[in-house]
């Protein structure tokens, strides 16, 4: 966390740090200048000094300083508060990682990852390069991930890294080494290595794979002061480059998967490590892509994995959809036996996570049983807008008469009327939020609003009483986000508390976010 300090000092100098990457002309009280994320032909980009925040009116961009640099260098937070303190000359705080104790896991890292590198290259590699062979790795492949071996001897690395002055204790917390017998001896001998690397290159933990079925089939280092699984990206270092290009990401459950998909040309690919997704990773995702697509193992393990990941993906605000390999495959092998352009086609064809999730209940459950499945998991979204809009997709999925759901969620027709004016009112002055819901029919209760949503989902214009109407939605909710204290500027009374009340944290959320 931030101490408030920090986050004072930091808001005052905001403008100094954007305007290092962004030429700043004073108009009144703000700053405006050529957004840096998109083709600006006008002065779109606008800073607000007194807040620390920024906005553009052109594409939508808009958030604080560490939203800026994960948008712009596509850094990690933990990242971006790295290089706001470097920038502005401020102390570091500790709790990002950022101690003695985690420089010095980094250089054992760095050091092991030489090591295994030289090992897979040299003549006690063989196992390893066969094995990568097998799998049709390429060698090319293999070096720009960084790929290594740790031969099938108890003490190999614990006397090459005494060699290196690097004592076994510190490479105790990565899962280098362990103590057994009163020895230390190596915890991934006679593996594949696959080191993991944060955005930036630095490598801090490891995946291992048997190649000589001898125990678990991967290991990966513990959590410790530089590595948190749930935080990671495996391929997020070699992906970078070209997410923000794409536009979106794609990722699968395993090592090797990335490397496959990597070599065949999907270069946008990441994997989480498990098969969960947290809404961390989802979130380093965020600032580079305008959707994540998720490829998991046509397996039963792999497809039930899936809803798992509906809550994070609720969470984080990422679009998040689905796409579904033939059972019995996975990433890699169907894109050995059938090839790109297959794999091309079945990725054209995917699903949003919250439908996906919605047709597997349908499937599983008789339709008394699903809507009580579907409340339970709306009972755990922190967004009432997003709990109100999946109970209403599920009321159309289930053939349900409207507000069934809702109601029963505890969702009252005032509140309901409410939430459904202020998510109109986000559509028309949250672009990411009409991104995020384009191409899907809200089912809207009030017939008036749903007319309207259907226009702006589609560009159309809107003109009239609906114009009017617009307006008065727009301002309501800019009210309510410029610190109104849920005062309606349009009717002068407060919003009723729960959901409502809730939901005004986060439009703040999805304002500074998006």
């Amino acid at each position: 966390m931030l101490d408030e300090s920090l986050r004072h000092s930091i808001r005052l100098r905001a403008a100094d740090l954007i305007g290092t990457f962004v030429a700043l002309r004073r108009t009144g009280k703000r700053l405006v200048g050529r957004c840096p994320f998109h083709q600006d032909s006008r002065p779109s980009f606008s800073v607000c000094p007194d807040k620390g925040v920024f906005h553009c009116f052109g594409c939508g961009a808009g958030g604080d300083v560490f939203t800026f640099l994960m948008r712009l260098k596509g850094l990690t937070f933990p990242a971006a508060v790295e290089e706001v303190a470097r920038l502005l000359g401020l102390p570091l705080p500790q709790s990002h990682g950022h101690t003695a104790a985690c420089a010095a896991l980094a250089a054992v890292a760095d050091r092991a990852t030489q090591i295994f590198e030289r090992w897979l290259w040299g003549k006690e590699g063989e196992p390893g390069r066969a094995y990568l062979r097998q799998r049709g790795i390429s060698e090319e492949t293999a070096r720009r991930f960084r790929l290594g071996f740790h031969p099938d001897h108890p003490t190999l690395l614990l006397h090459v890294l005494e060699k290196r002055e690097v004592r076994p204790e510190s490479a105790r917390p990565l899962g280098l080494l362990t103590r057994k017998d009163h020895r230390w001896v190596g915890c991934l001998r006679g593996r594949l290595i696959f080191p993991i690397q944060d955005g930036q290159g630095q490598v801090r933990g490891f995946g291992a794979r048997t190649i000589s079925h001898k125990g678990p089939k991967y290991v990966n280092s513990p959590d410790s002061p530089l590595f948190h699984k749930g935080q990671l990206l495996y391929g997020f270092m070699q992906a970078r480059p070209v997410l923000r290009e794409r536009g979106e990401a794609l990722i699968v459950e395993g090592y090797l998967d990335v490397l496959a998909l990597y070599q065949a040309g999907f270069t946008h690919v990441v994997s989480p490590l498990s098969t969960t997704v947290s809404v961390s990773q989802l979130g380093a995702l965020r600032p580079l892509v305008k959707r994540v697509v998720l490829l998991f193992d046509g397996d039963t393990a792999g497809q039930e994995a899936i809803p798992r990941i509906f809550l994070p993906a609720e969470e984080s605000g990422v679009r998040v959809e689905v796409a579904v390999l033939p059972a019995g495959e996975d990433p890699d092998s169907y894109v050995r036996v059938h090839g790109r352009v297959a794999l091309d086609t079945l990725l054209a064809r995917t699903l949003r996570i919250d439908a996906y999730v919605l047709d597997q209940l349908v499937t599983q459950y008789p339709r008394e049983q699903a809507g009580q499945e579907i409340l339970a998991l709306a009972a755990q979204l922190s967004h009432p807008i997003t709990q109100l809009t999946f109970l209403q997709h599920a009321e159309a999925t289930l053939h349900l008469p409207s507000g069934s759901l809702t109601e029963a969620a505890g969702i009252g027709h005032a509140t309901r009327q409410q939430l459904e004016e202020l998510l109109c009112g986000l559509l028309l002055t949250v672009p990411e939020v009409r991104e995020r819901l384009r191409g899907i029919s809200l089912p809207l209760r009030n017939p008036r609003l749903r007319v309207l949503a259907t226009r702006v989902l589609q560009n159309e214009s809107i003109t009239g009483q609906r114009a009017a109407e617009a307006e008065r939605l727009a301002t309501a909710v800019r009210g309510r986000t410029d610190g109104s204290a849920g005062v309606s500027p349009q009717h002068g009374h407060p919003l009723p508390s729960g959901p409502a009340r809730a939901f005004r944290k986060s439009v703040d959320a999805v304002r500074i976010n998006t």
